[in-house]
């Protein structure tokens, strides 16, 4: 029998129960003369080339078809067809009359697929043609017209590896040149403690990513963070840069390296304690000063994403600083610090 061939249908929002996109489906799987897998998912733009590549590595897909409609009347339909790879391998657009019942015109497109995928090496074997489906004619034949007088069927289409205009029952998709870079918001929570065990602290994290590519983000963010260490306590804030590389990447994980260079400020109070000429101790007084410090993070991230756009992840960095929180009664504190941070990103 061969292994099946896996397919999803894009449609525009709300389309999914509508009774053409049911005909489509189920026409494309009577025209198959072995296993195929259907599923149907909504969509609010039409998707290019590397957003196409994207769908079919998220849900496992061989082949991706985009139907849409280019006038509310749903008497034309475009029909795209892309690889696993992302990659534009056929296109078709379909006429029908505005008396044409719906069951009809999904049907007509049903078998109009099965026809354009019958063609391609990716499915080779496993769809025929309409007429191989439903008679011993060769499978290269058209498929016959639904039963209407007012269809267009598909063997009067046009057929072509060329891109169409785009539809408008959806907005038009980005360009490969607009689908990058997005923009992504990530919250997060740090704890952090230098290499001594001296000083320890807790604060939050705010970022901003641009994402150059699927790959790579370049950062910039902001933090602020307590620390306490010995007689010394401060509040600290501090701004970063960097770039976050992913190199790694499934359907629901992913795995990246981060580096970050940035400034802190930190505000300290310490408690002092001294003593009188007598050599009497005094009640302890404190003294409040502030410091800037450089900061140079590594670290390393694992992200589990529930939904396209937004990733859980946590966080295991290292950082290097010249800050000192424990003061001059106390140990200083090492250069070295390390933290632990989770979140949220959200990409839109």
């Amino acid at each position: 029998m061969g292994a099946a061939l896996i397919i999803m249908i894009l449609v525009g929002a709300g389309e999914s129960a509508d009774v053409s996109t049911r005909a489509v489906r189920s026409a494309l799987e009577a025209a198959a003369r072995r296993p195929v897998t259907v599923s149907v998912r909504e969509t609010t733009k039409v998707p290019d080339e590397a957003e196409a590549a994207w769908l079919a590595a998220d849900a496992k897909v061989d082949v991706v078809v985009e139907v849409g409609w280019v006038a509310p009347a749903h008497d034309h339909a475009v029909v795209h067809l892309h690889g696993r790879d992302g990659r534009m391998l056929r296109a078709s657009e379909l006429d029908f009359s505005v008396s044409e019942p719906r069951i009809e015109r999904g049907r007509a497109i049903g078998f109009a697929v099965a026809t354009m995928l019958a063609d391609e090496p990716v499915a080779a074997g496993i769809v025929a043609s309409t007429a191989a489906a439903e008679s011993p004619a060769p499978a290269a034949d058209p498929p016959p017209a639904p039963h209407s007088s007012s269809a267009a069927p598909p063997v009067g289409t046009t057929t072509t590896a060329a891109p169409v205009a785009p539809v408008d029952h959806v907005a038009r998709g980005p360009s490969r040149a607009e689908a990058h870079p997005t923009v992504a918001i990530e919250a997060a929570g740090t704890a952090s403690a230098d290499a001594r065990g001296a000083a320890t602290g807790l604060g939050p994290v705010l970022r901003l990513q641009w994402n150059v590519s699927r790959d790579v983000g370049l950062r910039v963010g902001g933090l602020a963070r307590w620390f306490t260490g010995g007689t010394t306590s401060a509040t600290e804030l501090g701004a970063a840069t960097g770039v976050l590389w992913t190199f790694a990447s499934g359907a629901l994980f992913a795995a990246s390296l981060r580096a970050e260079v940035g400034l802190v400020h930190d505000a300290l109070t310490e408690q002092v304690a001294a003593t009188n000429p007598k050599g009497m101790a005094l009640p302890r007084r404190l003294v409040d000063r502030a410091s800037w410090a450089p900061t140079l993070l590594a670290g390393i991230e694992g992200a589990f994403r529930p939904a396209r756009a937004t990733a859980l992840f946590v966080a295991l960095n290292a950082e290097a600083s010249t800050r000192t929180v424990v003061g001059q009664l106390g140990a200083q504190t090492s250069a070295i610090w390390g933290s632990l941070e989770g979140g949220v990103r959200i990409s839109f």
